[in-house]
């Protein structure tokens, strides 16, 4: 059966954490995908989930981002714009050459009464990497989370002579509204 997602209620984003010796005089961040698709199928013996995210249309730290990532940053709007266009360079994500981030999940294995284990293939910055996602339902609502390393996707982290810089590890995650069930999966 196939499970339609509300977009107005849902979100998938990325908390980029900083590290370092002078790391409080950083900020952590939080990038939210703004245009994305998500199909999610599930049946008795069998579940699929297919996510397809926009690069260009992630945004990093604007109000929705820090509050859906329960992040604190006093960025000032300037130094939002220039990261904004700092992660979309070719240093970083690389939106003109990689226009689309994808997950396809390859299983779905039930973990409890409300939980389960996606293992599928994410495909950012042109390389394609195998990543588990563990995911929970309650009520209407799928929440999942996963970390990912950028130098897996051919991304250096930003460091600042290195007592200022950004994890490696992004934690990524995502809730899904669920609007309806009941249609076939095609």
């Amino acid at each position: 059966m196939r499970v339609d997602v509300d977009p107005e209620k849902s979100f998938f984003l990325a908390i980029a954490r900083r590290d370092g010796v002078l790391s409080f005089l950083a900020h952590d961040h939080s990038i939210l995908a703004k245009k994305w698709t998500a199909a999610v199928c599930r049946g008795d013996k069998q579940a699929q989930i297919k996510v397809r995210i926009e690069t260009n249309s992630l945004v990093i730290d604007t109000p929705d981002a820090l509050a859906k990532g329960q992040v604190e940053s006093k960025i000032s709007s300037s130094d939002r714009n220039s990261l904004q266009e700092k992660i979309m360079s070719p240093r970083f994500l690389n939106a003109a050459e990689f226009p689309q981030i994808t997950f396809e999940s390859k299983s779905v294995e039930k973990r409890g009464a409300s939980q389960w284990l996606a293992k599928g293939t994410l495909d950012l910055h042109g390389i394609q990497r195998p990543v588990s996602v563990l995911i929970r339902q309650e009520g209407r609502q799928i929440y999942g989370d996963f970390s990912i390393k950028q130098s897996d996707f051919g991304i250096e982290p930003e460091s600042i002579a290195g007592v200022v810089k950004v994890r490696d590890e992004l934690e990524i995650r995502f809730i899904l509204a669920i609007k309806s069930t009941g249609a076939e999966c095609l």
